[in-house]
């Protein structure tokens, strides 16, 4: 049985320093499971699931126990970082020694090649690597993972110019891959021939600071991630992106490189490490007992924060694409700028402003993937992703990444499988209704209806909401007497008190796309005023008075399942081209019945939990089982994970659907 290597992160302090005592879990973890993908049936994700089961015989995890370490800090809203690696070396070791033909501790399936000649090399040194030098050649010294698209990573502590870095798809020591880390940027080379060209440079990692680093390879897109374990001072950043440029896509060796020259630079705990969850605690539930004390810790990504975050906001310019709307949701949700990941998509809103109001953001953005017809997610790495219609039938999805087979050989195999036809899945009559919008131009959107009192020196907040409108624009700020009015009786008698009104729109930014926050401040020294009027007025008031359908259908599909309608009533479409352009898409794709296969995977060798740990949602497997006549490919639409500390057991399960 092949064992990975677990690093359980929770930010107990909410510090964002990784790594400070007690944050690491990993030691006290009996059981793990993990969820993550999307719901076959609906096309959409769920948020990712993580559930540790922690030992607690010291009442460590109980918030209720004052005299824990983590006293104050067992809340809610934690942040939780789960990575695993396979390979694992933490380079534990003698010191100068060589590190060539060392196999990893944690698998005996691996060994470290020198890839190099001469006396260049790496050499154990307080149980990390260092640079050991004697020659005039790059230093090269890799591990066979078996796999082009795999994830890698280490910790790294630059003290050099670019003299250190990492190789990546090493095919010999003319053609390759590497990451050089400059002083004045981290730069992603390609070397043919032995001569390197720039691919793409990033940010720069800071000398004498101890960082890991991720390196995610997917196709022809090498991205890499840095994360300052020591200060917080960078955290999970993107710092460099090699796009759709990097060659190389079939090579499976993955190592270590230096230049040569004497320096101080270190690597450690280097592997196959992939982060797969990266969320925020859910609950906290210790679990007393005679058998043994436990806490269950459930984490979710922040797909679930996502789905509690109301929007109100405004949709404006010409000719939108679903990125560019995507970014807008996320960025009224308050979801970091840095850790968006979006294809560029297809122009959904050509010409209209669109309000989304009153609508929580995954609400709106699984809106948007449906009219995109594409998948949106967030990854391992906290990343939110959006896979545009396209994003499948190109790339490294064009090929199958890994077979799977039905019995235990030299290739990944699987210990249960179940079948479903998909029918369930299909639409063969598919309705997409659109809406154009009609300017009224100036109108009043709103008017308050009762007459509150506000007292002396006090304030109030309206959220003023257009039900007369589907869309305003260009709300006009309150005009004394014209918008708004004050008396100091309920029934408009007593003092006229509208002079003694603020009225703002504090909110704008915020709140617009039906109405927005209206701010009344009562300056008067002893009496209360009575609103007598407030209303709002809009230079440009959009009424919806009819809609457009386009509909599409396939009778073959029809004939074999029968009538299976579906209808997406278009958020942000605003074209006749567009929704018949989708429309025809997600026919296509969905009136035949595509196949979904149950996996499950055991870490029985090397070859299995290779893919449990490189493999993510979108990639293409093939899955070969003769006795029920599968041979084809699929796409990973669903993955779990089981670990069982006490065992070593791990098993995965995927939920994988025909091309």
């Amino acid at each position: 049985m092949a064992n990975p290597h677990w690093n359980i992160w929770v930010d107990w302090d909410a510090d964002g320093i990784w790594g400070a005592a007690n944050e690491d879990v990993t030691p006290d973890l009996m059981h793990l499971h993990w969820e993550w993908g999307r719901e076959l049936t609906r096309d959409r994700a769920r948020p990712a699931l993580l559930r540790l089961d922690l030992r607690n015989d010291d009442h460590k995890y109980s918030p209720s126990n004052s005299a824990s370490p983590l006293a104050g800090n067992l809340k809610a809203g934690r942040r939780v970082w789960a990575r695993v690696a396979y390979p694992y070396d933490d380079f534990t070791g003698v010191n100068s020694t060589d590190l060539a033909g060392r196999t990893p501790p944690v698998d005996q399936g691996f060994t470290w090649v020198k890839e190099n000649s001469g006396g260049n090399g790496f050499e154990i040194f307080g149980n990390q690597v260092r640079e050991l030098t004697g020659g005039a050649s790059d230093a090269i010294y890799t591990l066979d993972l078996g796999d082009a698209d795999a994830y890698i990573g280490f910790r790294y502590n630059r003290a050099t110019n670019g003299g250190g870095g990492a190789v990546l798809r090493f095919i010999s020591t003319s053609d390759y891959l590497r990451v050089r880390f400059l002083s004045s940027n981290t730069v992603l080379e390609d070397v043919t021939g032995g001569t390197p060209s720039n691919i793409r440079s990033g940010d720069a990692l800071t000398v004498g600071v101890n960082y890991f680093v991720e390196i995610e390879m997917h196709g022809s897109s090498i991205r890499l991630f840095a994360t300052d374990l020591d200060a917080g001072t960078v955290e999970r950043r993107e710092i460099l992106d090699g796009a759709v440029a990097a060659g190389n896509t079939e090579a499976t060796k993955h190592g270590l490189w230096h230049n040569g020259s004497a320096n101080t630079d270190r690597w450690d705990d280097f592997g196959g490490w992939r982060s797969f969850f990266y969320g925020l605690v859910d609950r906290i539930v210790p679990h007393p007992g005679p058998g043994g004390e436990s806490c269950e810790i459930r984490a979710f990504d922040e797909l679930d924060r996502l789905d509690n975050t109301l929007v109100f906001n405004l949709l404006t310019g010409l000719n939108l694409r679903s990125d560019t709307i995507a970014n807008n949701i996320l960025t009224w949700a308050n979801f970091s700028f840095n850790d968006r990941e979006l294809d560029l998509g297809r122009i959904l809103i050509a010409k209209e402003p669109r309000a989304v109001w009153r609508s929580t953001a995954r609400t709106a953005l699984n809106r948007l993937q449906d009219e995109e017809d594409g998948f949106l997610y967030i990854d391992g790495l906290g990343f939110i992703r959006l896979e545009v219609s396209s994003h499948r039938s190109s790339g490294s999805h064009a090929s199958s990444r890994a077979t799977l087979q039905s019995s235990k050989a030299s290739s990944p195999y699987i210990s249960e499988l179940s079948w479903d036809d998909g029918s369930d899945g299909v639409e063969n009559d598919v309705t997409f209704r659109y809406h154009l919008e009609d300017n009224q131009n100036l109108q009043e959107i709103w008017k308050l209806r009762d007459v509150p009192g506000i007292p002396a020196g006090a304030t109030r907040d309206f959220l003023a909401e257009s039900t007369a409108f589907d869309v305003v624009d260009s709300i006009r700020v309150p005009v004394a007497t014209t918008d708004y009015a004050a008396n100091s009786q309920a029934g408009g008698g007593g003092a006229d008190m509208t002079g003694d009104l603020t009225v703002t729109l504090p909110l704008i930014s915020s709140y617009q796309g039906r109405g927005t926050i209206v701010r009344v401040t009562n300056n008067h020294g002893s009496d209360t005023a009575f609103i007598t009027l407030l209303r709002l007025r809009a230079d440009n008031s959009y009424k919806d008075f009819e809609s457009t359908i386009y509909q599409t259908s396939d009778s073959a599909s029809q004939n074999d399942h029968g009538a299976r309608s579906h209808l997406v009533d278009c958020r942000y479409i605003d074209t006749y081209d567009t929704a018949k352009d989708v429309a025809d898409s997600r026919l296509a794709r969905k009136k035949d019945g595509k196949t979904r296969l149950t996996l499950v995977l055991p870490n029985g060798d090397k070859n299995n939990l290779l893919q449990m740990v490189h493999r993510v949602l979108s990639d293409r497997i093939t899955v070969v089982y003769s006795d029920m006549g599968i041979n084809e490919d699929f796409f990973i639409e669903h993955m779990e994970l089981d670990a069982i500390a006490s065992t070593g057991e791990v098993t995965a399960r995927w939920k994988v659907k025909g091309i």
